[in-house]
């Protein structure tokens, strides 16, 4: 993805966090609540990280180009998706209400059967140690989002 130069990445600006709110040393609960959030993000991105590098294995698993592909154009709108659902609940936060969109109801049916593709996969045969790992952490809604959103780009 590109950025702008000098540019922190969410990740950077949850990593920047943590280290703003744990060294305030404060024992307050909701800087602890704060702490332990970000500390999830940093996780979470760790895991993403070594998703990413795997997505070409992922890939690998389905059995023809064309169901490859069919999986790819699946991830690619879930991707859109995303995008307009993180656009629309801007607007919805500066509107100061909240309701279900046509996006977030597109978003969720593009992720559950991106997850049910997963499953199925998983299920498909006894795969080797590394790829059944792989097949494992994917069964995480959260890290599929992420590794969605990371690895593919938004074209309206």
């Amino acid at each position: 993805m590109a950025r702008e130069a000098g540019a922190l990445s969410p990740w950077e600006v949850a990593e920047e966090s943590r280290n703003s709110i744990v060294s305030l040393g404060q024992a307050d609960f909701t800087r602890r609540g704060q702490a332990e959030l970000v500390d999830k993000m940093v996780e979470t991105k760790k895991k993403l990280e070594e998703m990413a590098s795997e997505w070409g294995t992922l890939l690998s698993l389905f059995g023809t180009k064309e169901a490859r592909q069919n999986f790819i154009d699946l991830c690619q709108k879930y991707k859109n998706q995303i995008v307009l659902y993180k656009e629309s609940a801007v607007k919805q936060n500066y509107a100061g209400e909240y309701k279900n969109t046509v996006e977030h109801f597109r978003k969720a049916d593009y992720h559950h059967e991106i997850m049910k593709i997963l499953n199925k996969l998983k299920a498909a045969k006894q795969w080797p140690p590394k790829i059944e790992q792989l097949l494992t952490n994917l069964q995480d809604g959260k890290l599929v989002e992420a590794l969605v959103d990371e690895v593919c780009q938004y074209k309206p």
